[in-house]
């Protein structure tokens, strides 16, 4: 009886070591997506609105627990209702992705600004007052036009209610409310 066993004892415990240290090999992964998540949980004017996830036929375990590979934050602007500032978190660099996200939820259409270069910039994002936005490397925030704007932040923006993220920047900035 134990002779009939064996192969299904052996195949189960090669399984297991297999989605064990495909488990084991996620963790990266997972601590990213977990420090990315645990700040944005201290930030009560920022919301999560897009992330990127992926399977991978060298780790079995990310088919049953997709790996995290870039997460995007945005909070409302303080002065126009339309704008949003998206901070785009991915894996394995150093320093996240700032953005400027306008959007027309009625009209269906969506642009993004990133930092660059204002000589070769098709158009730069500019303040109320027409003054060029910087972003936080010191570079100004530029017209992103060689690729469309992400489709998912455009619809998690629309579909979301800012109303408690607005009300939560305007107590951080000392105001009574915000746009």
């Amino acid at each position: 009886m134990l002779d009939k066993l064996k192969p299904l004892l052996v195949i189960i415990l090669i399984t297991c070591g297999v989605l064990g240290w495909s488990y084991w090999n996620e963790a990266p992964y997972r601590a990213f997506r977990d420090r990315v998540m645990v700040d944005q949980a201290q930030v009560p004017f920022a919301r999560v609105v897009g992330t990127g996830q992926s399977s991978d036929l060298g780790s079995p375990w990310s088919f049953i627990e997709s790996r995290t590979h870039q997460i995007a934050l945005a909070s409302p602007d303080p002065i126009s209702a339309d704008r949003f500032r998206v901070v785009s978190f991915v894996f394995g660099q150093e320093e996240p992705g700032n953005y400027l996200f306008e959007v027309d939820c009625d009209g269906g259409s969506a642009r993004w600004f990133g930092e660059g270069e204002a000589e070769t910039a098709s158009e730069l994002a500019r303040n109320y007052l027409g003054e060029p936005i910087v972003g936080p490397g010191g570079s100004p925030l530029v017209l992103i036009d060689a690729v469309p704007a992400p489709e998912q932040w455009k619809s998690s923006i629309c579909e979301h209610n800012w109303n408690v993220e607005r009300e939560a920047l305007a107590q951080r900035l000392g105001r009574q409310s915000a746009p």
